[in-house]
């Protein structure tokens, strides 16, 4: 197969996985929009307006108005029961639809399987169909639900809040942050569209794998009648050589993206801390805001490391 098709047949099947995933998500028709509703208020309490009571807390301290600092205290806790109160509420109806949606996938895929005809099983082995069955349905659950329910409302609320909060006190300092956390999440993200044909060769092999060990299992006796142990062993070892192969590049293909995304991640700080600097020294801005900053550029230099565990959570379930 060409690289061209092969680059269309790969877009044509995301497509459809995408679709059968969102029909498996809205089976139970309140879970998605609760669940959102609900996870990015609390994500916003904890990740943005914590910081900047937190900030504030500090700002009293130097300033030694401790009369403040109880009050701001105070703020924090009122923030963490409230995003206590959303997660609980926001857990109660993810869950729910997690076992919903699960469920309705994997009686799809088991349906869609018996439809097929005797020369669709006479081309595949039947422990790789029962293992790529029971993937699809955890690739839902544990993966794909994860990164648009958890991961990624969880980093919009990070990043944008952060940039918001930023540029409500100093545009130029929210700009920078903007056009440095564009730069970083760009090359994130174009990095991982890479790998992702590699997370695919190694969801291949994986396939053939549990199909050489399934297969076996599956005609055992024929398999000791005949003395063809050392034969099963032999084929499956062949087959290891080639998920170790494509397991090995997968992997290393992460250690160049991780390194420049670090580098990068480096320079955003170093930028910021160059400019909040000049900047408090010109008293244009206060020392809450140099703090607040500070908080704000950690939770994003950590939301880029999630992002990327976001793309690898991807990959996987694509792959």
């Amino acid at each position: 197969m060409s690289r061209d098709k092969q680059r269309r047949r790969d877009k044509e099947v995301t497509r459809e996985i995408h679709k059968l995933f969102w029909r498996a998500d809205f089976q139970d028709k309140w879970g998605v929009p609760i669940t959102l509703l609900t996870r990015i208020p609390a994500f916003a309490l904890v990740h943005v307006f914590m910081p900047l009571s937190t900030a504030y807390a500090v700002n009293a301290i130097v300033n030694r108005d401790f009369t403040k600092v109880s009050s701001y205290v105070w703020q924090i806790i009122w923030l963490a029961v409230g995003f206590g109160v959303l997660w609980v509420i926001s857990s109660i109806f993810v869950t729910r639809n997690g076992v919903t949606a699960g469920a309705y996938l994997q009686e799809k895929v088991f349906a869609n399987y018996l439809d097929k005809d005797y020369e669709f099983y006479g081309n595949n082995y039947l422990g790789s169909l029962g293992a790529q069955a029971t993937r699809l349905r955890q690739a839902l659950v544990n993966e794909y639900n994860m990164v648009m329910f958890l991961q990624i409302p969880k980093q919009v609320v990070v990043i944008g809040g952060g940039i918001l909060v930023i540029s409500f006190y100093s545009l130029s300092l929210a700009l920078i942050t903007l056009v440095m956390m564009a730069i970083v999440l760009s090359f994130t993200v174009l990095s991982g569209r890479f790998r992702l044909k590699w997370r695919r060769v190694v969801s291949e092999q994986e396939s053939a794998v549990a199909a050489d060990i399934g297969d076996a299992l599956t005609h055992a006796p024929a398999v000791k009648s005949f003395a063809q142990e050392d034969y099963e062993v032999g084929n499956l070892r062949q087959t290891l050589k080639s998920w170790q192969h494509a397991q090995h590049v997968s992997w290393l293909t992460s250690v160049p993206a991780d390194t420049v995304r670090y580098l990068l991640v480096a320079a955003t700080t170093a930028v910021l801390l160059i400019m909040t600097s000049r900047m408090y020294q010109d008293n244009s801005i206060s020392f809450v805001i140099v703090t607040l900053l500070q908080l704000y550029v950690i939770k994003m230099i950590a939301a880029t490391v999630d992002i990327n565990e976001i793309i690898k959570t991807y990959e996987s379930a694509m792959g």
